[in-house]
């Protein structure tokens, strides 16, 4: 997970290919989903723990203020897994953010897309909603492009098959609203072609579903690659995801944002009123066409 909680974070080693852990995919109902105050829940577990008797926890990936992500095993099929559970927090409306789990639950559940990450399980144990994803073994975007940089045409790859896998959500009527170089996993497939896994769907936001949790002008996404919809905490729609991939094709060709030296509010403001710098000011050296830089 991604450093958001997503349980696809790569291990330490990092490898420039993938190890993906396929399962039949179980038939979810989020509706299961506890919606408990914290001082409901269970005393927290960790690694060494099985969770409902079948997932053994035996590393930890990421933690967030809401959620905690692991490696698992599924003991009946030997496989590993990556598990994330739902981790309450006083400081904030518990119930909001396990209807925003029940949404994510719902999300990837619809969306059946060789390039975006694959549910497999979900359900409560102990009183701690949880969530059971293929465990993706390989180099997130983030890290491979800062060791290894990218090349123009493989970076047209991935942003072809992010452009698929979003196309599916929309289509499911779900927007991602987080996509960055964190949230997607670049690795390869059997035949050694490119095959990407778009992680993370903690914040989508489902239209077919009425309930808004983005209430009090609440901000989500991410400022570096977020669009100025979000940024202003509007109402958004398919095309704030295609902004913030552009963003990150942006960030592929040249290894910066086109805000990199904001922060804050200034950083929220320069997407509404600014247009992106030229490649040529950020990376005089890129060597990207002129086309394809109008295009991004």
């Amino acid at each position: 997970m991604s450093s958001d909680g997503s349980g696809l974070r790569p291990s330490s080693k990092e490898s420039s290919w993938c190890r993906v852990s396929k399962g039949t995919r179980a038939a979810v109902s989020p509706d299961m989903l506890p919606n408990r105050a914290p001082s409901q829940i269970v005393p927290p577990i960790g690694v060494g723990s099985v969770l409902d008797g079948r997932y053994k926890l035996v590393k930890r990936l990421a933690q967030t203020g809401m959620s905690e992500a692991y490696v698992g095993v599924q003991a009946s099929l030997d496989r590993e897994v990556a598990v994330k559970i739902l981790r309450p927090n006083d400081r904030h409306d518990f119930s909001v953010f396990v209807a925003r789990f029940r949404r994510e639950a719902r999300a990837l559940a619809r969306v059946r897309h060789p390039n975006v990450v694959e549910i497999l399980d979900h359900g409560v144990a102990d009183g701690r909603a949880f969530m059971v994803m293929e465990f993706i073994q390989g180099p997130a975007l983030k890290a491979d492009v800062r060791q290894h940089g990218m090349s123009a045409s493989l970076a047209l790859t991935v942003i072809d098959q992010l452009c698929r896998a979003l196309g599916e959500a929309h289509a499911q009527g779900s927007m991602h609203r987080d996509i960055k170089h964190s949230n997607v996993f670049l690795c390869h497939d059997s035949a050694g072609d490119v095959a990407i896994r778009l992680v993370d769907f903690g914040i989508v936001r489902d239209v077919a579903f009425e309930e808004e949790l983005t209430k009090g002008n609440l901000i989500v996404g991410t400022p570096r690659f977020m669009s100025p919809e979000q940024a202003k905490s509007e109402t958004i729609d398919g095309r704030s995801d295609i902004y913030s991939l552009s963003g990150l094709l942006y960030w592929m060709l040249v290894t910066r944002t086109p805000f990199f030296r904001e922060t804050g509010t200034k950083l929220l403001l320069a997407h509404i009123r600014k247009p992106p710098p030229h490649f040529d000011v950020m990376r005089p050296s890129h060597g990207v066409s002129e086309a394809l830089e109008w295009t991004v």
